[in-house]
């Protein structure tokens, strides 16, 4: 009976031998890639030099974010000029026409509504009423 329990034991103990071997083997498998990938040129380089790049790349950003702010002061700077320059032709009597009122008596468009409009409205949320009609100049009909 003991040497039934040894046996079990030393096979265990072997099973566990075999376990730490394999394991090993991993450990020393990807210890090797490690040390081939670290063995690599690209790598190597971008290790070297990962403060550089990062100088470079906040660099990059810098400029990007200033260059945005020169255009966006350029486009300012050109509307106030375009505003002047307009302002200036108008005063003088080029360009857009100031708009006319005219008194509605004198006006011949005629205008009217389809449906009559409430006497009285409620402001309150969600209240609306349509409103139809219909517009027409005498000359254009």
């Amino acid at each position: 009976m003991h040497s039934t329990d040894d046996q079990r034991g030393d096979s265990e103990l072997q099973t566990l031998r075999a376990l730490v071997a394999e394991k090993e083997q991993a450990i020393r498998r990807s210890q090797e890639r490690i040390n081939d990938f670290e063995r690599d040129w690209l790598y190597t380089s971008c290790r070297n030099f990962r403060g550089t790049l990062a100088r470079m790349k906040s660099a990059k950003a810098s400029l990007i974010g200033a260059g945005t702010t020169l255009i966006a002061l350029l486009v300012f700077g050109l509307g106030l000029a375009t505003a002047l320059l307009l302002m200036l032709l108008r005063m003088v009597g080029i360009g857009r026409k100031n708009i006319l009122e005219v008194e509605p008596h004198l006006c011949r468009v005629r205008v009217g509504l389809t449906d009559p409009l409430p006497e009285s409205v409620v402001a309150a949320k969600g209240n609306s009423f349509l409103v139809g009609g219909w517009a027409y100049h005498p000359s254009k009909r």
